[in-house]
């Protein structure tokens, strides 16, 4: 769990930035971003545990990718906010 988080945090917070600073990212990530939020997140664990085997791997990357959504979105509220 911790190493998903921190992965989650690191990503999130770059794709964060280019959210919220860049037009382009306003425009061409957000969207995908959403829709991959709006998806039931319990969804994505068989094809983790089918890519990435039974492991520690599909328990990082899920717990990563439940938790990166959350800072993407913080972070890019906190730039638009911020003069």
């Amino acid at each position: 769990m911790i190493i998903g988080l921190g992965i989650a945090t690191t990503l999130g917070f770059l794709l964060g930035l280019l959210v919220g600073e860049t037009a382009f990212g306003e425009r061409a990530v957000m969207p995908y971003l959403v829709a991959i939020n709006a998806m039931p997140k319990v969804a994505f664990a068989p094809l983790f545990v089918a890519w990435l085997g039974f492991g520690i791997a599909s328990k990082v990357a899920l717990s990563g990718f439940v938790a990166i959504f959350p800072v993407i979105v913080g972070t890019a509220a906190g730039i638009h906010a911020a003069d």
